[in-house]
Formats: C-alpha cells, structure tokens, sequence
C-alpha cells in the first residue's frame, strides 16, 4: 500500500455545503445524509467478543504480522480522516461537520 497525500480545498468545502453560498444544495437528501451519520451504523459493525480474542490469539508468524499492519493501517486512515474532519469543523462555518467526528476519540476526551 502506497501512501497518499492530498491537499483540502476548505474554501470549495464552504461553497459547497454552505446553504447561503450553495443555493442547489438539496437539503432534503442532504438532511438524510446527516441522520445516517447520526445514526452511525458502525457502533455494531465491529465484534470484540471472546470468540474474537481467541482467533486473533491463534493468529501467528506472517499471518499475524500482516494482520498487525493491517490494524496500523486501518488506525492511521481512521485518525487522518478524523483530523480532516477536525479541521473541516474548525475552519468552515458549517455546524455538521462536528457529527463527523468518531465517538472513540470522544471518551478519551480528543474531540
């Protein structure tokens, strides 16, 4: 996996998702879009049972270290894009971007 770097254009973020600017804006389709993210179905994508414990134990040799990257990787885009989301929040006058910002990071008192 290669890394990629990117730039964010806040100011075409502001036109786009500011209702005063972007007048074709559907705020109906945009108003359902917050209420999955309102939602968040992730709460229960992810199991951490017992059952789970135990495989990732018997995982081993290259098998775990390509699952250990993998947990990096995962981890890292997850902060990334938390970050993006920070910054979207702080620098455009647009309220919704703080439903974007993940509940983990919330109990650790990072948002």
């Amino acid at each position: 996996m290669t890394p990629r770097f990117y730039t964010t254009d806040f100011d075409e973020m502001e036109t786009l998702f500011n209702t005063e600017i972007n007048k074709n804006l559907n705020e109906d389709e945009f108003e359902a879009l917050l209420q999955e993210f309102k939602t968040d179905y992730n709460q229960t994508h992810f199991v951490r049972n017992k059952e789970f414990k135990e495989a990732a134990d018997k995982l081993d040799g290259p098998l775990r270290q390509i699952f250990v990257e993998f947990l990096e990787r995962s981890c890292t885009a997850e902060f990334s894009g938390f970050l993006l989301y920070k910054e979207l929040g702080r620098r455009l006058k647009v309220w919704f971007f703080s439903l974007f910002l993940y509940k983990p990071y919330s109990a650790f008192n990072l948002v």
